[in-house]
């Protein structure tokens, strides 16, 4: 039985925090929720059209080697260490699946507009649950139909200029951030995406990395991602 100390008070360690030390400690990846095997799961259970064109935008974008091209999702997989002895992982259901929200409750975005610059009034709030591809296209398509866009002519240009509030390839790295590196271990939480009168917040969910704190986090000197 493990104990915590919190000041002069001794208690037992509740099994989600012994749980996060385990992970947290670990350093063989074989242990990682993400890479472990799902049995009941296989190729059918995932977008196999999202796999290879991950596979062909990768190579493009010369993120991944040319060799790794193939037609066939299973080698497509593979090739991406997203199998455990054949069989599908968590990490590729979390990347590829289709109809999560029963087996998958964590892979939900919460998105929400609201009056003003606090939660005390809705304007529009939806709930999805899908694959990391899907929640990242659902929170682009809410954001643009949110956000305001300027529109400007020039002097001598007969076509319009648009140019949303905030750069658009910037807003979506940061919510691909915060899909990507959320602890999907936890099936509880979500990834939130709010738009108010005077900002947006994007929030995931998970601990800093073992050691730090979010005082000190801004003055690490290196990459410490969670997954």
């Amino acid at each position: 039985r493990a104990f915590v100390r919190s000041q002069s008070t001794t208690t037992v360690m509740p099994r989600e925090h012994m749980k996060q030390l385990i992970l947290l400690n670990n350093t063989d990846s074989k242990y990682a929720w993400e890479n472990q095997a799902q049995p009941n799961f296989t190729i059918d259970d995932l977008d196999a059209v999202e796999i290879i064109t991950t596979i062909r935008e990768g190579i493009a974008n010369d993120r991944i080697p040319a060799d790794y091209f193939t037609n066939e999702p299973l080698i497509a997989l593979e090739r991406l260490t997203l199998l455990n002895n054949g069989q599908i992982t968590n990490a590729a259901m979390v990347l590829f699946g289709k109809d999560l929200g029963f087996h998958y409750s964590q892979c939900l975005l919460k998105l929400a507009r609201f009056r003003g610059t606090d939660k005390a009034e809705f304007i529009d709030s939806k709930q999805v649950y899908g694959n990391i591809f899907q929640l990242l296209g659902a929170t682009m398509k809410f954001a643009s139909s949110y956000l305001p866009v300027a529109s400007t002519f020039s002097e001598n240009d007969y076509f319009r200029k648009d140019t949303p509030l905030f750069p658009i390839l910037a807003l979506r790295e940061a919510i691909a951030n915060a899909l990507i590196h959320r602890d999907y271990s936890a099936y509880g939480g979500s990834v939130s995406f709010a738009i108010y009168d005077d900002r947006l917040e994007i929030w995931n969910y998970g601990l800093p990395p073992n050691g730090t704190s979010a005082d000190n986090l801004p003055l690490l000197k290196r990459s410490m991602p969670r997954n």
